[in-house]
């Protein structure tokens, strides 16, 4: 049990880095995908999640991007969480729509990057952050996974756990997630496994199939690394579990409550991506003999594994 608690520990404080170096990083570059919460009736004032917490004061001027075009605005109210900005231009109105992602960059000395007539240089720039390019532009994903399992823990009633010197197990994942305009996605599928415990005196397999559910947050890429994206997840599962022993074979329910996964995509234009994944999980099982008789065993496993993922 102490070694479980060190290792999640090392798990949180490496998690807390991570999203501190993240939002540092984002804030130093001066890029960041914001979604357009609201525009005034004028079509000259509009309103952003980034408030001082982010860097923006009152009186700061920022560039906003489209695949097409770009505007300068000026911010006119700031508060902790949120900013009101103000089109620049005396007779320019607001070309986006509310809830659009557009590109904000609060260097204005670099729009000649982002300028339709800059050259080649800008072309690159506007595909890389062209709507059409990022996995936000996208609702609907799928993935395939496959992971490889070993077992940390385990507790099984009516056995010895010290007999218990080792488990592993294989486990293909199908998802389908929806993405919402927040960076956060909400996701359910399907899971089958396969698990071995081993001991001295027999080895025992394992059969495992779950419903999915559960949430993912996909962290917004730094500039030269636009089609790369960092993610933290939480699962939870329900399921049946068969178990083969030297005898009979056990059945019963089996439930993950919960695995929690970090991960890193790579996200490609043409729908498509690539990523990794690891993480913890707690795996509760009760099976039950022919005769009437239980068997409940409660594990902690950590995984990681790879697949591929499809947008649509």
């Amino acid at each position: 049990m102490k070694s479980i608690i060190k290792c999640v520990k090392k798990i949180n404080y490496l998690i807390v880095i991570l999203i501190n170096t993240l939002i540092l990083s984002e804030y130093i570059y001066g890029y960041s995908l914001v979604n357009i919460l609201g525009i005034s009736n004028s079509k000259k004032t509009f309103y952003i999640h980034l408030g001082k917490k982010d860097g923006v004061l009152k009186g700061s001027k920022a560039t906003f991007t489209t695949d097409y075009l770009s505007l300068v605005a000026q911010a006119v109210t700031v508060t902790h969480e949120y900013s009101v900005w103000r089109v620049s231009e005396k007779n320019a109105t607001i070309p986006f729509e509310k809830n659009q992602i557009v590109t904000f960059n609060n260097a204005l000395e670099k729009i000649w990057m982002l300028d339709p007539e800059a050259g080649q240089s800008t072309v690159k720039t506007r595909i890389r952050f062209g709507q059409k390019n990022f996995r936000i532009d996208y609702r609907n994903v799928f993935y395939l996974t496959r992971y490889f399992l070993n077992g940390l823990t385990q507790t099984i009633s009516r056995t010895d756990s010290s007999n218990v010197t080792g488990r592993s197990g294989a486990i293909w994942v199908l998802n389908y997630a929806y993405i919402l305009k927040s960076g956060f996605s909400l996701n359910s599928g399907i899971r089958y496994e396969t698990e071995t415990v081993y001991s001295p005196v027999i080895n025992v397999p394992s059969k495992r199939l779950y419903i999915l559910f559960g949430g993912e947050y996909h962290f917004i890429p730094f500039q030269s690394y636009s089609h790369f994206y960092l993610s933290l997840g939480i699962q939870f599962g329900i399921g049946q579990s068969k178990t083969d022993v030297a005898w009979e074979t056990l059945a019963g329910e089996s439930y993950i409550i919960p695995a929690f996964n970090l991960g890193a995509e790579f996200f490609l234009k043409s729908g498509y991506g690539v990523f990794i994944k690891g993480g913890l999980e707690s795996i509760t099982t009760n099976e039950e003999f022919k005769s009437g008789e239980r068997q409940d065993t409660q594990e902690v496993n950590y995984k990681i594994g790879v697949g591929i993922n499809l947008y649509i």
